[in-house]
C-alpha cells in the first residue's frame, strides 16, 4: 500500500482503491483502458480466496470455516529451492520488457 493505492510489484503501475490507474511512472499520460474491476475477497481458514466470474457473478456458495485450520497434527510449511531448465523463449519473452527492470530488480536497465 502506498498512500491508500496498491502499486503493481511487475511494472509499476498504481492503482487508487476504486481500480483506477493513477500513476505509471515511465509513462506520460496514463492508458485509458488501465481501470480494473474488483473482485469478491474472503479471509477463512488463513488463506485470502478471491472469487472470479467472467460475468461478475457472486458465487453461489461459501468457504467453509475449517476446524482442523491450525490443527496441532498438521505438519508446518515446506520450504526449498528448486533448480528448473528452462527453454531459452522464457527469458527472451521477459528480457525485452523494461518496465520490469526496476520494480522487479531494482535496478535501471542499460542504456541502448
Amino acid at each position: 500500500m502506498e498512500g491508500g493505492c496498491i502499486r503493481c510489484p511487475f511494472h509499476a503501475w498504481k492503482f487508487s482503491g476504486a481500480g483506477d490507474c493513477v500513476e505509471v511512472p515511465y509513462a506520460t499520460r496514463l492508458p485509458k483502458r488501465a481501470p480494473l474491476r474488483s473482485h469478491r475477497v474472503v479471509e477463512r481458514n488463513g488463506f485470502v480466496f478471491v472469487h472470479f466470474d467472467p460475468r461478475g457473478r457472486e458465487p453461489a456458495y461459501e468457504i467453509p470455516v475449517s476446524p482442523q485450520f491450525g490443527h496441532p497434527e498438521w505438519t508446518t510449511w515446506q520450504h526449498g529451492k528448486l533448480r528448473l531448465r528452462t527453454h531459452s523463449r522464457e527469458i527472451l519473452e521477459n528480457v525485452v520488457d523494461v518496465a520490469h527492470f526496476k520494480p522487479c530488480t531494482r535496478t535501471t536497465p542499460p542504456s541502448s
